[in-house]
């Protein structure tokens, strides 16, 4: 399944706890085999996608 989160910041960039709490949740559909993808709404430090953990994150 094709999962895709719109947030404002994710980890490592912003590292409070509400964005942690969704990266856990994230990270462990990943681990399952889903295809999981971050869409970013603020600018953060990179202006290149990345992964964490198999979690791909896009920003903006």
């Amino acid at each position: 399944m094709r999962i895709l989160a719109k947030l404002h910041a994710y980890p490592p960039h912003h590292n409070a706890g509400a964005e942690w709490a969704a990266h856990s949740l994230l990270r462990a559909l990943a681990a399952r085999g889903h295809r999981v993808e971050v869409h970013l709404s603020e600018v953060t430090d990179s202006r290149e996608p990345f992964a964490l953990d198999g979690v791909q994150v896009i920003p903006p």
